[in-house]
């Protein structure tokens, strides 16, 4: 379904923002969508908003915004965030394009300044901003740093990137050629930045200020921790596949190359306490494509200052691994500790 103002007499806005809703929450919906519009006038912003396996509450929420934005309203049965923006890109027409989900928002004045860094220099495909962690109250609890870098691929190899949607506002086009990566079902934000990496050579430029507030809370969602560790697979395959290309490509710096080395150590440390065979063959694998490389987050005391193979390190870690994780489960259990949502 469309919304009731006829595509073809809406002008070009300036920035197309995609909101896939889902379940109850038409107060967080509000509160994304006016982020979204404030400080904007309705010829500059479009609201593409989809409702996937959402309850009626967003109908309301259309009404009351209907007349301060160009709003695209695309129905979805399917609880699918990732579908859903699938669908929402394919209809922005927006110079530029940002995904925003329904319980997250905008900080207006600095998403204003992506905005104006990008119309300043019109062959920019990217611009990005840090993000606010913000809890229930609305209290800071800590700031999502961009990596301290000026080439993009780089700043997303890294392992302190920021895979959020939320950090970044794409040139629609660059990011129409890439699409979502409906072929995964975790970390889709992390591989859609990975896999615009291999297709293009990203014009970029980044904000020292944060533009977006990632919320923390517990009001019902689709995603979960369960399939954290199918993310880190995915990411670790996608990494050794831009790694691949980059080099294919004659298009591997030091850089480059040292920060992709240093996020397969990352997924090989943070997967490893769960399962230590599977990642002990990636670390091997990193090790025979990085034959100098080492986990920076491995204590170098475990391999004698980096004299043993790091995986030696990663298997002593194990049974204090296996304790903390029956610890934290039965903590869970016993104090229903509450979801936290983890890049």
């Amino acid at each position: 379904m469309l919304s009731n103002i006829p595509v073809h007499t809406m002008v070009r806005p300036l920035i197309s923002v995609i909101i896939p809703t889902h379940g109850p929450r038409a107060a967080l919906l509000s509160r994304a969508i006016k982020s979204a519009i404030d400080g904007l006038s309705k010829e500059d912003v479009e609201i593409v908003l989809i409702p996937n396996g959402a309850g009626p509450g967003w109908r309301d929420i259309c009404s009351e915004y209907a007349d301060m934005c160009q709003l695209v309203v695309v129905e979805q049965e399917q609880a699918d965030r990732n579908l859903a923006r699938a669908k929402g890109l394919s209809v922005a027409r927006g110079r530029y394009v940002r995904f925003l989900d329904d319980d997250d928002y905008l900080i207006p004045s600095q998403a204003a300044k992506q905005y104006d860094a990008l119309l300043s220099e019109p062959t920019l495909d990217v611009c990005s901003s840090p993000v606010s962690i913000v809890d229930s109250d609305g209290v800071v609890i800590s700031t999502r740093e961009l990596p301290n870098t000026n080439d993009f691929v780089t700043s997303i190899l890294l392992p302190s990137r920021i895979p959020l949607f939320l950090a970044h506002v794409f040139k629609t086009e660059t990011a129409k050629s890439v699409g979502m990566p409906l072929d995964v079902k975790r970390a889709e934000d992390a591989v859609f930045l990975l896999r615009l990496c291999r297709l293009h050579e990203i014009r970029w430029v980044s904000l020292t200020h944060p533009a977006a507030a990632w919320y923390q809370h517990q009001t019902g969602r689709i995603s979960s921790h369960k399939g954290f560790q199918i993310g880190r697979k995915i990411i670790a395959a996608e990494l050794f596949e831009l790694f691949r290309h980059l080099q294919s490509k004659s298009q591997l710096t030091s850089e480059r190359r040292n920060a992709t080395a240093d996020a397969l150590w990352e997924c090989v440390h943070k997967g490893f306490p769960r399962q230590p065979w599977y990642w002990s063959m990636i670390g091997k694998e990193v090790l025979q494509t990085f034959p100098n490389s080492k986990p920076s987050q491995l204590p170098k005391m475990l391999t004698l200052n980096g004299h043993l193979n790091p995986l030696i390190g990663e298997w002593g870690l194990v049974p204090i691994w296996q304790i903390i994780l029956a610890y934290r489960a039965l903590k869970s259990t016993i104090f229903k500790d509450g979801y936290k949502r983890i890049v």
